[in-house]
């Protein structure tokens, strides 16, 4: 729970860790969690890098490009409309770049902007190591920061997570160790871990393509609590449609719907907002 402006008590999109503050201990610090369940979605990770590595029949051949020196860079932008259960309604502005090197080494960050706050409200960086071994499995990570200025909160994360794709499908899934700041300290810097709080959620997303209009068009739809900007609690899913419309070699249009739940209570079902995006994505 939070104090409005105006003075009434609403849920933001932090409503989810209110249990966990009234745990933390003053001038201690927390580490990374080390339970038993966490630990095992950390070899399970491994054990797929391991197999994808290897290069088995099911993981799926894909083209080789190890022989490739091209550097593959895309730019997108988006603006977007948020309609909120309890914050009310507001405009939102992101924008992406990425490096793709070889067909391997890929690297990507960006930015989100909210208009009702007048701050940026996240940014992150992610790293990945495309197609291991030819396969379809390809291992990322990702540094996630959201900041929330007017309450002096920044929430950031580390999200380690393997990305498995094919033409018609992908599915992601890690770990999200993610460190809460509310002391307003280093706010704008996403690799402070120095916090009162720390938690380890999994990371998880599942979607399908379904190829429109002699494959110029897709409609893509996932599962999933997470994006590029967020990553939620494992009850904080939403349910994300995209329409998507190549205008040629280079420029791709694109809009998006997203039903989220709050996911204070596990897989509850309490409508938290909705959001419309529509952006552009640019291969330079």
């Amino acid at each position: 729970m939070i104090t409005h402006p105006e003075g009434c008590m609403v849920h933001d999109e932090t409503n989810q860790w209110s249990l966990l503050e009234s745990n933390v201990v003053s001038n201690h610090k927390c580490h990374l969690p080390t339970s038993v369940n966490h630990w095992l979605l950390i070899g399970l990770i491994c054990a797929l890098t391991l197999l994808s590595w290897n290069g088995p029949a099911w993981a799926g051949p894909v083209e080789n490009t190890e022989s490739k020196t091209f550097i593959a860079k895309q730019l997108t932008f988006a603006a977007g409309f948020e309609s909120n259960r309890t914050l009310g309604d507001h405009w939102a502005l992101r924008g992406s770049y990425q490096l793709e090197s070889q067909g391997k080494y890929r690297v990507q960050t960006g930015l989100s902007y909210n208009q009702a706050t007048g701050y940026i409200n996240a940014l992150f960086i992610d790293l990945g190591y495309e197609k291991i071994n030819n396969s379809r499995y390809s291992f990322r990570i990702k540094f996630l920061g959201n900041q929330y200025p007017e309450y002096n909160k920044a929430v950031n994360s580390i999200i380690p997570y393997m990305h498995w794709d094919k033409s018609s499908c992908f599915i992601e899934a890690g770990l999200n160790f993610r460190f809460i700041n509310y002391t307003g300290e280093q706010m704008w810097n996403i690799f402070y871990y120095e916090t009162d709080l720390a938690e380890s959620i999994p990371y998880y997303q599942f979607g399908l393509r379904i190829p429109l209009q002699n494959s110029c068009s897709t409609l893509t739809a996932a599962f999933k609590n997470c994006d590029e900007m967020y990553a939620g609690n494992l009850g904080a899913y939403r349910f994300h449609f995209n329409y998507s419309r190549e205008i040629n070699e280079h420029i791709t249009v694109y809009g998006t719907l997203d039903y989220w739940q709050s996911g204070g209570i596990v897989m509850a079902n309490t409508y938290y907002k909705t959001t419309f995006y529509a952006g552009i994505e640019v291969k330079l």
